[in-house]
């Protein structure tokens, strides 16, 4: 059980910081993306403001967007970069008139595009209704002049796209190395902080089953000292009777908790071989055949033979104790159980069904596992047990690498339990 707490706690701490570190990474590559666009789009707005060229710098600080009359749109200048931007810059562009004519092309700032392919990718661009997008590492902005004709210009953008690659694929490997040494760290100090858990567990159960073989020995005594006054005494007496009935659950109890801590130990404490889980069903059923008729109920049984798992005997008969006797406990009157045994895929699956006077609330459902949880300590009283059958039950199954799950339908109280070969 505390291998499985630190390894949900590990998972949870592992799942928090990928999703933390994912937000942030994400965030950053976003912003990064958004600004190499926003800067190829302020490149574009000036080369859309003068025919698709660079105005004369100098004469750009002069007069600060007095853009001669070219036909096209006429925005602000937002050219606040260096000079050099001018020169470092690769363009091209693609004038058409308004019925899709090609007027001019011009590829002379860029060395990569000939203009053979600058006039298909205006075409594409040109059929398209977006201004403003990506033909592969160009950004291309396509504007409408006061006359009518259309230019679109493509500004390369394969450097900035490069830089904003390469940082996203550096962060990513990064984070991952991150993580895995997150994990390390995580793996290496859970140990350290579950070890006085881990102490305190295992001295718990030591406890347990330490206590349980040690209060074997008096209740022992006591049962044959039981035994003894019984014959001397002609009468019957109640208070003898009452002691024999006690000690007989303070022993059932005892073997109960020892069994329940055994099993929580795990696998290596088991008597694993391969057993016929069929004809263990078929025991069961055999065992409780009185007690189904004496509260006139009924048992419909569907066994199919030659389920074979390899389990503890001694711990699968237990289980079956356990279903069948809480069934006959706690349906209703006159009520039918149902015990199905069957293969699966990968193993054996076991249901036990029965009625139940009225649904169990979903407090109780999340509870029953817990020992000594009782749903109704009032009939729980009358009909006795101590409630840690399902404890041992779900143990059982746990260490067995197996699933029980529980199942309260319309006045249906269910019990699948499934498990696998080995």
């Amino acid at each position: 059980m505390i291998q499985k707490l630190r390894l949900k706690f590990t998972i949870i701490a592992m799942v928090s910081m990928t999703l933390v570190l994912g937000i942030i990474i994400v965030g950053i590559n976003i912003l990064n993306y958004k600004d190499v666009v926003k800067r190829a789009d302020e490149i574009l707005t000036v080369l859309s403001s003068n025919e698709g060229g660079f105005p004369d710098y100098m004469n750009h600080l002069n007069r600060r967007g007095d853009i001669p009359d070219n036909g096209f749109r006429k925005p602000k200048m937002r050219f606040n970069d260096s000079p050099e931007v001018a020169f470092e810059s690769r363009f091209f562009s693609v004038l058409f008139s308004d019925n899709g004519e090609i007027l001019n092309c011009d590829t002379g700032r860029i060395a990569a595009v000939n203009e053979e392919t600058a006039i298909e990718y205006a075409q594409n661009v040109f059929a398209r209704n977006k201004s403003q997008g990506f033909i592969e590492n160009y950004r291309f902005s396509k504007v409408t002049g006061e006359n009518g004709n259309i230019r679109v210009i493509f500004y390369d953008c394969g450097r900035n796209l490069d830089n904003f690659r390469n940082f996203r694929n550096l962060s990513i490997e990064v984070s991952a190395i991150g993580l895995v040494v997150v994990f390390a760290m995580i793996v290496y100090f859970s140990g350290i902080v579950f070890k006085p858990v881990v102490e305190s567990y295992e001295k718990q159960k030591r406890f347990i089953t330490d206590a349980g073989h040690e209060i074997r020995t008096p209740l022992t005594i006591i049962g044959a000292d039981a035994d003894v006054l019984e014959m001397e005494l002609s009468d019957n007496n109640e208070w003898l009777s009452d002691i024999k009935i006690q000690t007989s659950r303070l022993n059932e109890l005892t073997d109960e908790l020892i069994m329940l801590s055994k099993m929580e130990e795990g696998k290596d404490n088991l008597d694993m071989s391969i057993v016929d889980v069929s004809e263990l069903a078929e025991e069961a059923t055999m065992l409780f055949s009185n007690s189904i008729t004496a509260e006139k109920k009924s048992l419909v049984k569907r066994i199919d033979e030659n389920v074979r798992i390899k389990c503890d005997e001694r711990a699968m008969k237990k289980v079956f104790s356990i279903l069948l006797n809480n069934a006959i406990k706690y349906s209703s009157a006159d009520s039918e159980i149902k015990l199905e045994v069957g293969k699966t895929g990968n193993g054996a699956r076991i249901i036990v069904e029965n009625n139940i006077e009225k649904p169990l609330s979903d407090k109780d459902m999340e509870h029953l596992f817990d020992r000594f949880y009782r749903p109704d300590e009032s009939r729980n009283s009358e009909l006795g047990g101590n409630g840690i059958g399902l404890s041992i039950a779900k143990a059982v199954v746990d260490a067995h690498k197996g699933s029980i799950r529980l199942k309260n339908d319309n006045n249906h109280f269910v019990v699948e339990i499934k498990l696998p070969i080995a």
